[in-house]
């Protein structure tokens, strides 16, 4: 299934993440606290997969991603600058973002497990 390579894929890189950096304790103002950022991140990668799932041309789906980002954004009332600047925090603290991430992966495999159970689910037997 295509969406568990995404997940191999975004663990071998929190993996990666733990290796380097140190935990940063006190969050600046312009930093997404934790307990924002997991949910935005789960919705910003359930996103990521449904734009790939769809067999469309890269312009189409670039049309698509255009408006569907900033709408996650809205959603958890997070705007552009806001998540930019939180991204770059966490590039500096690794290990702090890995541990982010774990939950990030923990959430989604949650909401996969979640859909493979459920019976009229359709699912994509491509690997």
């Amino acid at each position: 299934m295509k969406l568990s390579r995404t997940f191999i894929l975004y663990f071998v890189l929190a993996a990666l993440l733990l290796s380097c950096g140190n935990r940063q304790t006190d969050l600046p103002d312009y930093v997404v606290e934790k307990e924002k950022l997991v949910p935005l991140l789960v919705d910003i990668h359930l996103t990521d997969a449904f734009l790939n799932k769809e067999k469309k041309p890269h312009s189409e789906k670039y049309d698509q991603a255009i408006k569907m980002y900033p709408a996650v954004l809205l959603k958890h009332d997070i705007d552009r600058r806001m998540f930019d600047s939180t991204i770059r925090y966490y590039v500096k603290y690794p290990k702090e973002f890995a541990l982010i991430y774990d939950e990030v992966l923990r959430e989604l495999s949650i909401l996969e497990g979640s859909v493979q159970k459920t019976p009229d689910t359709e699912i994509d037997s491509e690997e």
